[in-house]
């Protein structure tokens, strides 16, 4: 039913002029004293600006796919008051160009903004902790987002096919993520959390000191055509998917030494005498006739006296038998 009326509303708004969004266009609820906005008619177009009170109550959330399909809105404004934008909040609201977030709301529901293809730029209060996973995937015209202070999570692939998108900041206050050059990480700078699709630049050098790339982290990066990184120890699901870039992994001094050193044990572990060696002399000395007292002795000196080298090339029999070195003139 809200499709047909969605359709409805796309064929009226081809040949009526917008009119503003208004309260008579919300479905909400009450209770325990305060308001959730739980939908709003597909015929609704033009600006809307969510009143911070209705009936004497404060509205304090967007609930979920409440404004669901609602093409013919090109603004909202999201009062001060609410503190939860919910799931699916605003999906495919895709003649919406603006959104104003109020200084309230401390999340970002999953998929909450998911197809809202004429948003051009989202500012995020620093009052918002967290944003789900996907919230903004496919708002393809997004050009830029500016994370505020308070932000302490970001779901995955929540930005995911912004294929616009040219840069992502971080306020100089947060404690949990920074940018570096448009591009997001956490504030220790040891995961990359996100590499804006769309960014100039074809050759992009990961920082040495990253260790994990998040999940989706280049994903649809189509401008990129070569990503260099030191290394790391985690990457996460999709990383680079649709990403054409040639992936390098540079090694640094200490991985080089760390390699030399362990290619010169595997050389003297090969070096050593295998046990089909020691098994031949074994045999050597079982079939030999049991020597003499003094005999044994001369063998023992002449093989505690050999060095390493000497003992080693004795078991690959190229030396004479111990027997023969130690002389028979006694």
């Amino acid at each position: 039913m809200k499709l047909l009326q969605a359709l409805l509303a796309l064929f009226a708004c081809a040949f009526l002029p917008l009119q503003a969004a208004d309260l008579s266009d919300l479905t909400y609820t009450m209770a325990g004293g305060v308001v959730t906005i739980t939908d709003c008619s597909t015929g609704a177009s033009g600006e809307l600006v969510i009143p911070d009170i209705i009936e004497g109550n404060p509205v304090t959330s967007i609930g979920e796919s409440a404004f669901y399909f609602c093409t013919s809105l090109t603004s909202i404004t999201i009062p001060d008051g609410v503190t939860s934008i919910g799931y699916g909040a605003f999906v495919r609201c895709s003649n919406l160009t603006s959104i104003t977030i109020g200084n309230g709301v401390t999340s970002i529901g999953e998929s909450a903004f998911y197809l809202c293809t004429s948003l051009t730029s989202i500012t995020i209060p620093d009052g918002v902790t967290s944003i789900g996973y996907g919230a903004f995937v496919r708002c393809s015209n997004l050009t830029s987002i500016t994370i505020g202070n308070g932000v302490t999570s970001i779901g995955e692939s929540a930005f995911e096919r912004c294929s616009s998108l040219t840069t992502i900041e971080v306020g100089a206050g947060n404690v949990n993520y920074t940018d570096v050059n448009g591009v997001l990480f956490n504030k220790g700078k040891t995961t990359l959390v996100a590499y804006p699709a769309d960014k100039t630049g074809t050759n992009y050098t990961i920082p040495d000191s990253v260790t994990s790339i998040g999940a989706y982290a280049f994903a649809d990066c189509s401008n990129l055509t070569s990503i260099t990184f030191m290394g790391a120890t985690s990457i996460g699901r999709y990383a680079f998917k649709n990403s054409p870039a040639a992936i390098t992994v540079r090694k640094d001094t200490q991985i080089a030494q760390l390699e030399a050193q362990l290619a010169q044990m595997t050389a003297e572990r090969d070096a050593r005498p295998t046990q089909v060696a020691y098994n031949a002399v074994e045999a050597e000395r079982d079939a030999a006739p049991p020597p003499d007292n003094l005999l044994l002795l001369k063998l023992t000196l002449n093989w505690s006296m050999m060095t390493w080298p000497q003992q080693r090339e004795r078991l690959r029999g190229t030396l004479p038998p111990l027997a023969q070195m130690a002389g028979h003139s006694i």
